[in-house]
């Protein structure tokens, strides 16, 4: 009998283990440490990063100008006919001969840097010789010239962000921004947070779902005798891209004005240490 048994437990060792082995309970499934906890001192908030691409192209710095003015120069000196071709196409001593070497001799000067109006002359040719020509618009718009914060069209060249301005003394100016509710993402919270505070007129995308910045303060001590839960705020700063409309502030969420201002110009806005956090995100051109 004994050896009927022995010989069942070799020829089945997966039953002779489980026979041996008592069961063990399953390990507990880690935290997901992805889920803000609710003990955390640290209230998340996201702010909607809104901006405005260039409408133009900027104006060329002095290396660019002279970089494109030495490649113009080459083009021309190679493309330049012969005295033997013009003579061809010229009798010697014309009118036309002549014509065409004053032409010649005038842009020498302006690659020489001898006529300081070429450029202006120029775009005053191109409306001179193709009839209907459109106006070429400069850098400067009519919302600069009025001074206008709030219009979409000022500083064509550079980018620009939207910043609100709360009825407060201290950090009045900030970029639209709130609370994360429960497990809202920090995109869907910062969408939100555009849409409660300027209106749903403002459409505007996602570039990613990355912060591009990070800020990190702690909360006075007023506030922190109304709410004693949290102790200080983590802002993560969500770049978006406005596609169409205009903010209308919203009186209830506190906002009394909006201004497009770029990167410099939102220096002056702001706190040293919302700066700080947000000026590598800034776009300088």
């Amino acid at each position: 009998m004994a050896s009927r048994t022995l010989a069942r437990s070799l020829l089945s060792p997966h039953a002779a283990r489980h026979q041996s082995t008592a069961a063990t309970p399953p390990a507990p499934a880690p935290a997901d440490s992805s889920s803000p906890s609710s003990s955390s001192p640290y209230r998340v908030v996201a702010a909607a990063l809104l901006s405005r691409p260039p409408l133009v192209l900027p104006a060329l710095s002095p290396l660019e100008r002279s970089y494109y003015a030495y490649q113009r120069k080459i083009h021309r000196a190679l493309s330049k006919p012969t005295s033997s071709a013009t003579s061809w196409f010229f009798k010697k001593g014309s009118a036309a001969e002549k014509a065409f070497g004053a032409f010649d001799r005038r842009v020498d000067n302006e690659d020489n840097g001898r006529d300081e109006r070429a450029d202006a002359r120029a775009f005053e040719m191109a409306g001179e010789e193709v009839e209907g020509a459109p106006e070429v618009m400069g850098c400067e718009t009519e919302a600069d010239r009025k001074g206008d914060l709030r219009s979409l069209e000022r500083r064509a060249d550079r980018t620009l962000y939207l910043l609100l301005k709360k009825k407060r003394d201290q950090h009045a100016w900030q970029f639209p921004q709130g609370a994360v509710d429960g497990t809202e993402s920090l995109v869907d919270a910062a969408h939100r947070e555009l849409v409660e505070e300027t209106g749903p007129n403002v459409d505007a995308w996602p570039v990613g779902r990355v912060p591009a910045s990070a800020l990190e303060y702690p909360f006075p001590p007023e506030h922190r005798k109304k709410f004693p839960q949290h102790e200080a705020a983590r802002v993560f700063f969500m770049p978006m891209r406005i596609v169409r409309g205009q903010p209308v502030p919203n009186a209830k969420e506190g906002i009394v004005d909006f201004a497009w201002l770029t990167k410099e110009e939102v220096k002056d806005k702001v706190s040293t240490e919302y700066w700080d956090a947000v000026a590598p995100a800034l776009s300088d051109k």
